[in-house]
C-alpha cells in the first residue's frame, strides 16, 4: 500500500501545474465574469482525493484510530496547536460568509492543502523521486514557457486547461516597451507569476539533484534543466519570484559556507554560473524590455504601481472594519463590490497583492495570529532539526514563498499556489 501511496503522490506532483478544470459555477459580479467566484473541482484534484483517502484507509489498517505518541511531543504542540488552530479559524469562517458556497469551496481547498501537508510529514516516500516528479513537470512547463514568448501567443486549450493569451488583448499580462506590448510567459497557469513560483521550486529541486547526481550524463543534464528554466524564469518577466529565488539561494549560500559544506558548494556554484550567465544573455538581447520592469516609468508599470497602492488601501480600510472575524473566507473581492456600491465590473475589484494582508482581512486577527505563528514554528522546527545540508534548499524554498507572499496573492486565492505553499513547507519540516 505504501508504494501505492508514494507513486499517487509522485503524479500528483508532476500532474499539479495542469490546470484542467470542470467549473460548476460561473461567478458574476457586476454583469461580467467574475473569476475569484467561479467554482471548479480540478483534474488534479481528483488524483488528490484518491491520495487522502488511500492514505486514510492505510492509516487505519495499520494505526487503527491511535494517535502515535511523536504526535504529541513537547517540541511540536506550538506547531500542532498553531496549524489545528488555523484550520479551526477557516472553518469557522463560514458562519458569517456572505457566499456560502464560495466560502465552503474555498475552505475544502485550504483542507485539502493541510491534509496533503499531513500526508507529506507521516509518508515514507523517495525525496529524490519527488524531486524528479517536481523537475519533470517544471521543466515541461518551462520549455512551453519559452515556446509562448518567443511565439508571443497562449494556444487554449480545454483538456490540458489553458487560456489563451495574446499580447494585444487588453487585460493579458505584457511588458509594454513604447508602442509595443510583450507578451509574458504563462505556461499551463493562470498568470507569469504563478509560473515563476514554479519555476523557483523547480530550479531549487535542480540543486537538490544536483547533490547526488554523481554521473556525467546527470549532471550535463542537470545544467541543461537549469538552462531552460532559467530562460522560462526569464520569460515571465516575474520580479518578485527573481528577488526570491536570489534570496533563497543566499541562504543556502551562507548556511552552507558556516557549516563548511565544501562538497556541496561545487554543484551549487556550477549552477550559479549557468543560470547567471543564461540570465545575461537574455537581458542583453531583450534589454528594453527588462528596463521597462525595473524602470517604473513605463505607462503599465505605473499603472500597477498605483493599483497596488490601491489595494493595499482597500485591504486596510476592510481590516480596520471587521479585524476581529474579517469578511470570511473567499469574500474578499465580494465584499469590496458590495461595499463599494457602483456595480463596477468584476475585474476592478482585485484581491490585495499580499497574502499577509489578504488573510487578515478574510480571518480577522486571531486567524491571521494563528497563520503566522504556524509558519513561524514550522520554519523554527526545520531550521532547529536539521539532518543534513540538502535541508537548507527547503527552508529556503520557504523562505522565496514566503517574500513572494508580500508582492502577490496566488498563494491564498489560487488552488495551485495554496497547495504549492504547503508541499514546500511540508518537505521543509520533513527530515531527510
Amino acid at each position: 500500500m505504501t508504494k501505492v501511496l508514494n507513486y499517487i503522490f509522485y503524479l500528483y506532483l508532476f500532474l499539479l501545474p495542469w490546470q484542467t478544470r470542470y467549473i460548476y459555477r460561473f461567478g458574476e459580479l457586476g454583469g461580467t465574469n467574475w473569476e475569484y467566484g467561479s467554482l471548479s473541482i480540478y483534474a488534479s484534484e481528483i488524483v488528490l482525493w484518491f491520495l487522502l483517502i488511500l492514505y486514510l484507509v492505510h492509516e487505519v489498517r495499520v494505526n487503527g484510530f491511535k494517535l502515535g505518541k511523536k504526535q504529541w511531543d513537547k517540541d511540536k504542540v506550538k506547531l500542532l496547536v498553531a496549524f489545528y488552530g488555523f484550520m479551526v479559524m477557516t472553518i469557522a469562517s463560514l458562519l458569517w460568509s456572505r457566499d456560502s458556497a464560495l466560502a465552503i469551496r474555498s475552505a475544502l481547498t485550504v483542507l485539502e492543502a493541510a491534509a496533503l501537508f499531513v500526508v507529506i510529514l507521516n509518508l515514507k516516500f523517495d525525496r529524490m523521486k519527488a524531486m524528479i516528479a517536481i523537475i519533470a513537470a517544471a521543466e515541461i512547463q518551462a520549455l512551453l514557457a519559452i515556446w509562448q514568448f518567443l511565439s508571443q501567443q497562449v494556444v487554449a486549450n480545454k483538456w490540458l486547461g489553458l487560456a489563451g493569451h495574446l499580447p494585444e488583448v487588453l487585460g493579458d499580462a505584457v511588458v509594454e516597451v513604447g508602442l509595443e506590448r510583450w507578451l509574458r510567459a504563462y505556461g499551463s497557469l493562470a498568470h507569469p507569476n504563478v509560473l515563476a513560483g514554479f519555476l523557483v521550486l523547480g530550479i531549487l529541486s535542480l540543486i537538490y539533484f544536483s547533490y547526488y547526481s554523481q554521473q556525467r550524463i546527470f549532471r550535463i543534464a542537470t545544467l541543461l534543466s537549469l538552462a531552460i528554466m532559467s530562460a522560462a524564469l526569464f520569460f515571465t518577466f516575474s520580479r518578485s519570484a527573481w528577488l526570491g529565488l536570489f534570496l533563497a539561494v543566499i541562504y543556502i549560500v551562507f548556511r552552507l559556507w558556516r557549516g563548511r559544506a565544501v562538497a556541496y558548494q561545487k554543484p551549487l556554484t556550477q549552477l550559479s554560473i549557468i543560470f547567471v550567465l543564461t540570465f545575461l544573455l537574455l537581458a542583453t538581447n531583450f534589454f528594453p524590455l527588462l528596463a521597462a520592469r525595473f524602470s517604473g516609468q513605463d505607462r503599465l508599470e505605473v499603472k500597477s504601481l498605483s493599483e497596488r497602492y490601491s489595494y493595499t488601501e482597500q485591504a486596510i480600510n476592510l481590516i480596520k472594519d471587521n479585524w476581529v472575524t474579517g469578511v470570511g473566507l473567499g469574500q474578499y473581492t465580494l465584499v469590496l463590490h458590495q461595499n463599494d456600491g457602483r456595480n463596477f465590473p468584476a475585474w476592478f475589484f482585485q484581491p490585495v497583492h499580499n497574502i499577509y494582508l489578504l488573510i487578515f482581512a478574510e480571518l480577522g486577527v486571531l486567524g491571521f495570529a494563528l497563520f503566522i505563528a504556524f509558519i513561524l514554528q514550522a520554519l523554527w522546527q526545520s531550521i532547529k532539526v536539521r539532518v543534513n545540508e540538502t535541508d537548507y534548499i527547503w527552508q529556503s524554498a520557504s523562505l522565496a514563498m514566503l517574500f513572494i507572499g508580500f508582492f502577490d496573492h496566488y498563494l491564498w486565492t489560487h488552488y495551485f499556489g495554496l497547495i504549492l505553499f504547503f508541499i514546500i513547507f511540508g518537505l521543509a519540516l520533513k527530515k531527510s
